[in-house]
């Protein structure tokens, strides 16, 4: 009898661990508050497989100030220097486009400095996706971006995973993005031909594990039950 409810108690917890952590799926966030102050922070998250992912930005109320858009996002999924091959499926509206190591693997962006500069976008181990009027010998129009200033939004990208070597990236992945703020004009206005600049930044951080509040809650509980069952069982011994 003993042997059989100690293993119903090993069977139970089991279960509970399995049921608060699916297999194969990894939720990666973070937050910035370099545009908008500590208090208007844009979360970006990642809940992804080795095959499959979904990138989700959530800004916040605005503030007011200065628009800041967001024109490219980066990620190292694995690690060594062999990017992921990625393949988009669904995107907000804008002319996006797969960056990795066999499509735009060499493709320039515009960048601060001098209007228009350009500069190559993705380095060794990093794959994702950016707007397409951004490239050099496009119109350079960044406005089509994703929008960070303009008020409470969700916006959401889906995209296929193929490994090109390494190991899958659970723990932290490695995540850039490319920030957008518009030109500075020469002191005759936007008809002179005086040199323009292009108001840029650039998040470069990690994008780490956070636990579902969902999960820790169902775990919680399931100790609590084992705890109290333990209880119960030595007292009736």
């Amino acid at each position: 009898m003993k042997i059989k409810r100690a293993g119903f108690l090993a069977l139970s917890v089991v279960c509970l661990l399995g049921v608060a952590s699916p297999v194969g799926a990894t939720l990666l966030s973070v937050t910035d508050s370099t545009l908008l102050g500590a208090g208007s922070p844009i979360t970006y998250t990642l809940d992804f497989s080795a095959t499959s992912a979904t990138f989700t930005i959530q800004t916040p109320a605005a503030p007011g100030g200065a628009a800041w858009y967001g024109g490219w996002f980066l990620f190292k999924l694995f690690d060594g220097n062999n990017p992921a091959d990625l393949s988009l499926v669904t995107t907000p509206a804008g002319t996006w486009t797969v960056s990795d190591g066999g499509t735009n693997s060499t493709v320039q962006v515009l960048q601060s400095g001098s209007y228009p500069s350009v500069g190559t976008l993705r380095t060794d181990g990093f794959s994702g996706f950016y707007l397409g009027n951004l490239e050099s010998g496009q119109d350079l129009n960044y406005i089509q971006g994703i929008n960070l200033t303009g008020g409470i939004s969700t916006n959401i990208f889906t995209f296929d995973i193929t490994s090109t070597g390494g190991n899958l990236n659970t723990d932290a992945v490695n995540f850039k993005v490319g920030y957008y703020d518009g030109l500075v004009w020469g002191g005759c206005g936007r008809d002179c031909t005086e040199i323009k600049n292009i108001n840029t930044s650039q998040l470069s951080t990690d994008l780490q594990s956070v636990p579902e509040p969902g999960t820790l809650l169902l775990l919680g509980s399931g100790l609590l039950m084992a705890g109290a069952f333990v209880r119960r069982f030595r007292s009736r011994d």
